[in-house]
């Protein structure tokens, strides 16, 4: 490990902060020549999603705490509400996928993506000075993603995302749900029924 200057990242954390430390094990004493980290994220989804509020989570603990952040080990677990909506972007991303879009990407060499996909981020020479004095910043990064934003469709707020999103499905759930219902009052008014004809022996008798 000595001599090594590439990481590949293929499995995010939810956890900024673990990422964090093993990119920094790239950064270790000894080592002379520029680090390079190769990132790779599926586009449009759940691991994007992850990815993206991971970044943003880890820029607002550094633009609050700065390094300080990297030190505390917070509990950084997910919230039923984050992985439900981690869950509807990848959703919304496999039944919107452009196969053309695909297709282009899967006949493009990796030189002509990173060609055409790289974006660099030049820090200003006061925020470098600014760097300098609190430490490395995660900041410093150039980032390769393919070009085209996600269409347009159904809001991941709505509350009937689900059934806008799949309607089929949603509607046999529905389906099953009505005669699940009907079946249930069948065997309430059977369980009437036999309960009036007891009662009414029992009268009688």
């Amino acid at each position: 490990m000595c001599e090594e200057n590439t990481v590949i990242m293929f499995d995010s954390d939810w956890n900024p902060q673990n990422d964090a430390q093993a990119l920094a094990r790239a950064h270790r004493i000894g080592q002379t020549r520029t680090v390079q980290v190769y990132r790779l994220v599926m586009r449009a989804t759940y691991e994007k999603e992850m990815f993206t509020r991971a970044s943003m989570k880890l820029g607002l603990e550094q633009a609050i705490f700065g390094n300080a952040a990297e030190k505390e080990e917070k509990s950084s677990a997910a919230s039923r509400k984050e992985i439900e909506d981690l869950l509807k972007h990848g959703a919304y991303g496999l039944f919107t996928d452009d196969d053309g879009r695909s297709k282009q990407w899967n006949a493009d060499s990796i030189t002509d993506i990173l060609a055409r996909s790289e974006q660099k981020l030049i820090e200003s020479a006061e925020r470098n000075s600014e760097s300098a004095a609190s430490g490395p910043s995660t900041f410093a990064t150039a980032t390769f993603v393919e070009e085209g934003g996600s269409a347009d469709g159904v809001a991941l707020d709505d509350p009937e995302f689900w059934q806008k999103l799949m309607p089929e499905v949603a509607a046999a759930e529905e389906e099953r749900r009505v005669e699940a219902v009907e079946l249930m009052a069948k065997m309430q008014a059977a369980e009437r029924l036999a309960l009036e004809k007891q009662n009414s022996k029992t009268t009688f008798d």
